[in-house]
């Protein structure tokens, strides 16, 4: 099957190169990149094929090239034996790669420490990686975030760290629910125990056991849910509690696929034997305890052999076995213990989230200058911007008043010229009757006479024309002082706030309203209480008398732009019926205005 896996891989491979398109050197890094994590060993032998290839290539593919490799040996469990290619790796990302390739950069070199067994640069490469992933991007790498911490958790546990190794397994168990990595996540919550089991807080490691167990059996994963329950049974064994022991044996052994006939299926879980002989010697059942002890060593488990042993001839009685397996039991015990990093990984954690909170505080201060300086800014804006607004105000009611000037001082030209033209028709009358016996002078005097009075037609047109402006000057000016009163403004500041939500309107402001028009223009209120519109409608004339928007008035009665559309039709159909455009609702509400108006 693998073989067959291989041939489909290299023929992936040559296909992409044969064929037209993008068959660049890239698009096949690219391509085996996609298929990394399911054949890593596939796709290392393949980029093994590629090498003389690679170093005909431009920097970046070469890099590339590079990561790939050192990624496939890592998945694939090939340890690495030097860090020099991944250095020149790292640092090329580092100067031109995105955040992604610079923590995946530093999570392989991390890796190749691993392996040279180089623990300090081991951790300090998997902090930097961290440090490299920015996981405020939706693109960020979420699956190598949760592959670093995890390595982390490893490191932090090997040096005998507990309370870093929780923190870490947390982490990554976010990392993971955020990647929708189920398995990860309830993996990295499993993997708590480790600590807990550190610190011998049994309480903690019974909780996490149960939560486990039923997060795993809530994703149906059945085998795992077993498989959780192997810490518990020693605590429980420690504490003789038997049938809690037997309870969990039983299920571990029936569904954990890890137990059959007597003995473990994978070596990862050869210390079940331990657990295995401690329960049988708890049930006066020594030679099986015996035999899984025995089973046990075979296995590879030296400390957790010879202390099962230890027990055993404790409870016979054996002096001689007793001392022998003691002094094997310590001396092993004394070898598996690697703590010669593990001050040196502490004091790394340490000076790291120093440096880190230090980063943080460093940020926070350049951060509260930059918002100190951006309020500087705002408030200098605002100050122009309102400076301005008052200056552009004051040079509109300049005009406005100039204007008004102009008018006022331009009727009064016409009305005088008016009133000299009057009395130039009334004299030419009188002329007209005196000379009434003179038919010449009588004709030519018609004709003055009509010439005037086009004069005066023209004039009077002017003049109504002039006082139409000025009533329509007057009426803008006292529409916008009428318009802008408190309750208005407290309903528009309304529509601002709540944009996207229900608005609650009291009904003081509905009445503050009320009182405003009847203060201003009273007659306005007789003409709308002689129509008895219900509390909608009458709520839709008073908005449209203070112009505010459909979509204002959408928002604070709660209503759609089609429905408020379709009640102004019906409105001018029953205020204004003889109007032809239902759509001049507003403009037919300030008519009423202009004419009860104060």
């Amino acid at each position: 099957m693998k073989f067959l896996v291989r041939i489909l891989l290299c023929s992936a491979v040559f296909s992409i190169i044969a064929c037209g398109g993008d068959n660049s050197f890239m698009a096949q890094l690219r391509h085996l990149d996609s298929l990394l994590i399911e054949h890593p060993d596939s796709v290392y032998q393949v980029l093994g094929g590629m090498e003389k290839e690679a170093h005909a290539q431009s920097e970046s593919s070469r890099m590339y090239y590079e990561l790939l490799c050192a990624d496939a040996q890592n998945k694939a469990y090939i340890d690495f034996t030097t860090d020099s290619v991944m250095l020149q790796v790292a640092d090329y990302y580092d100067q031109h790669g995105t955040a992604n390739e610079q923590m995946r950069a530093h999570y392989l070199l991390g890796c190749t420490y691993r392996d040279l067994k180089d623990v300090p640069m081991e951790l300090q490469c998997f902090l930097e990686a961290t440090e490299k992933a920015d996981t405020t991007q939706k693109d960020c790498d979420l699956y190598t975030l949760v592959a670093i911490y995890g390595q982390m958790a490893d490191l932090y546990h090997s040096q005998f760290l507990p309370e870093e190794e929780l923190k870490v397994q947390k982490m990554c168990e976010n990392i993971a629910w955020r990647d929708k990595d189920t398995l990860s996540a309830l993996k990295a919550y499993e993997l708590r125990l480790r600590p807990y089991n550190l610190l011998d807080n049994q309480d903690s490691i019974l909780s996490i056991t149960k939560n486990a167990r039923n997060k795993y059996l809530k994703y149906n994963r059945v085998k795992e849910a077993a498989q959780v329950l192997c810490t518990a049974i020693g605590i429980h064994l420690n504490r003789n509690e038997l049938d809690s022991v037997s309870t969990y044996m039983d299920i571990f052994e029936r569904e954990s696929g890890l137990w059959d006939n007597d003995s473990v299926v994978s070596q990862n879980v050869k210390l079940y034997y331990h657990i295995k002989g401690r329960a049988c010697l708890l049930q006066d059942q020594v030679d099986s305890a015996k035999y899984y002890f025995n089973e046990l060593q075979k296995a590879g488990g030296k400390e957790a052999a010879y202390n099962g042993l230890l027990l055993y001839y404790e409870k016979i009685n054996k002096p001689d076995s007793i001392a022998k397996y003691a002094k094997l039991f310590a001396e092993a015990n004394d070898s598996s213990y690697v703590g010669m990093n593990s001050e040196i990984v502490a004091q790394m954690s340490a000076m790291y989230n120093y440096g880190r909170h230090e980063k943080i505080a460093k940020d926070k201060t350049i951060e509260s200058a930059n918002a100190k300086m951006m309020t500087f800014l705002i408030t200098a804006i605002a100050i122009v911007g309102f400076m301005i607004l008052m200056t552009t105000i004051a040079i509109m009611r300049r005009r406005s008043k100039e204007r008004e000037r102009i008018h006022k001082e331009q009727e009064k030209l016409l009305l005088k010229r008016y009133n000299e033209t009057k009395e130039v028709i009334s004299k030419l009358e009188e002329e007209k009757k005196a000379l009434v016996s003179d038919n010449a002078n009588i004709d030519q005097l018609l004709q003055t006479i009509s010439k005037f009075e086009n004069e005066k037609q023209e004039l009077e047109t002017k003049l109504k024309e002039f006082n139409q402006i000025t009533d329509d000057v007057d009426f803008k000016a006292w529409y916008e002082s009428f318009i802008d009163c408190n309750a208005a403004n407290k309903l528009h500041a309304k529509t601002i706030i709540f944009p996207n939500s229900v608005v609650k309107i009291e009904d003081e402001l509905w009445e503050e309203l009320r009182k405003h028009i009847k203060r201003s223009c009273p007659g306005f209120l007789t003409v709308l209480n002689a129509y008895s519109l219900n509390p909608t409608y009458e709520k839709i004339v008073l908005l449209n008398t203070f112009d505010f928007t459909n979509g204002e008035i959408s928002i604070l009665l709660d209503k759609t732009s089609q429905q408020i559309s379709n009640i102004h039709n019906r409105l001018s159909k029953k205020m204004f019926p003889s109007s032809q455009d239902t759509r001049k609702l507003k403009q037919n509400i300030q008519e009423i205005l202009r004419d009860k108006r104060v």
